[in-house]
């Protein structure tokens, strides 16, 4: 699938950018990947932040971690042995609201990377977990957001399918 991304700001946009320009390998998960696949605006579901979900290949984490240096996101806690750790999330406020994210439940890094979809923006080509593996991981974590979430998605999979 290959949609445009909706509704990142200036901030979200330029973050995005830059990890892509760093080759920091990473996928666009939460709220932003539900609103992704349904591409609608009238039903798209507020976001609070960027989620990303990253490698932690160590290569990938020094690229990230340098990323962030460079941009003066850093923080001491922002170290490669922490940001290689199972089950890290790490919530950078200010001047972005970006959640990095190591480990998601029921789906690896790899196995999600290779059947990623791609969303287009003006900073480039974006890569968001499928919707296959964002609706696993969603139904496995329990949480109520996500629990909406799935019910969103599959409502919006139902209306589509009846339009076709």
């Amino acid at each position: 699938m290959s949609n445009p991304i909706p509704i990142l700001n200036e901030i979200e946009a330029e973050f995005i950018r830059g990890a892509l320009l760093a080759d920091v390998r990473f996928l666009v998960i939460g709220g932003h990947a539900v609103n992704f696949y349904i591409q609608d605006y009238r039903l798209m579901r507020e976001v609070k932040d960027l989620d990303l979900f990253y490698s932690t290949d160590r290569k990938n984490v020094q690229r990230l971690v340098s990323y962030l240096k460079s941009v003066n996101v850093w923080h001491r806690k922002l170290t490669i042995e922490r940001l290689s750790r199972p089950n890290s999330v790490i919530a950078i406020q200010a001047p972005v609201g970006v959640d990095l994210i190591s480990q998601i439940a029921a789906v690896s890094f790899e196995e999600a990377w290779v059947e990623r979809d791609i969303g287009y923006h003006r900073v480039g080509k974006i890569p968001v977990i499928s919707l296959a593996h964002l609706l696993e991981s969603k139904r496995a974590s329990g949480r109520r957001q996500d629990l909406n979430d799935v019910t969103l998605l599959q409502k919006h999979q139902e209306s589509t399918a009846q339009a076709s």
